[in-house]
């Protein structure tokens, strides 16, 4: 079978790591360029609050910016210092198990990654965590985030019917719809943002909780595919 994962709160913690650091340092920048609140601390309480129930990093920041009648200008600030800049010293860690879980996915299975975002940033997150890239057939890193295109080129490249895909990911709109789209099988991973994600729970064939529930699902799926119809 071929398994595509998303990155992003299905590998690793960005919401849990990298997310409430980004979110004080683009307040930061956004102050120190002229955007005004009565104090710091709690500004950056609500947005970190906007942001636990957010989809993503950027609607949070809209919100906030709106409810603050901030102007265009910080809102670019803030996404350029969230989603383009990093440095080597960020904490950055997977979840439980993915190390081990993907490399024995890996000696039965054909892996690959699509994720969104800035091309640097997301391979620097895989070397960072120690995730071998070269047990993954294909990375890609798409910065629109429309993964159906991927997806499907992906899946004509390595030459598999739709029946013999699974795509994990954490957000059902972003991960998963495009996936169950084109007829793959899907797993949402209920971590960062996944745990709110509860919109087109049609599109959902599995739910883990721990990554390394993936086993059980994929051998499942495996046992599936090789029953006659």
């Amino acid at each position: 079978m071929l398994i595509i994962f998303d990155l992003d709160d299905t590998l690793v913690d960005t919401s849990g790591c990298i997310t409430p650091i980004k979110l004080e340092d683009a307040l930061h920048k956004m102050v120190a360029a002229g955007f005004q609140v009565p104090h710091f601390l709690d500004a950056l309480e609500q947005l970190k609050r906007i942001d636990a129930a957010a989809g993503s990093a950027r609607e949070a920041i809209a919100e906030f910016l709106e409810i603050h009648d901030g102007v265009l200008k910080y809102y670019d600030i803030a996404i350029k210092e969230v989603y383009e800049t990093f440095f080597s010293d960020l904490p950055i860690f997977t979840f439980d198990g993915v190390i081990e879980t993907l490399k024995t996915l890996s000696e039965w299975h054909y892996l690959a990654v699509v994720t969104a975002g800035f091309f640097d940033y997301q391979q620097w997150k895989l070397k960072k965590t120690g995730i071998d890239s070269s047990i993954f057939s294909k990375i890609v890193v798409c910065e629109s985030g429309d993964k159906k295109i991927h997806y499907k080129k992906i899946v004509e490249e390595l030459n598999f019917l739709p029946k013999d895909v699974i795509v994990c990911g954490d957000r059902v709109d972003k991960d998963l719809t495009p996936a169950k789209d084109l007829g793959f099988r899907t797993i949402r991973m209920k971590k960062g943002r996944g745990r709110k994600s509860f919109k087109f729970s049609r599109d959902v064939d599995y739910t883990i909780n721990e990554f390394y529930e993936i086993l059980e699902v994929v051998a499942s799926a495996s046992l599936m595919n090789s029953t006659p119809s």
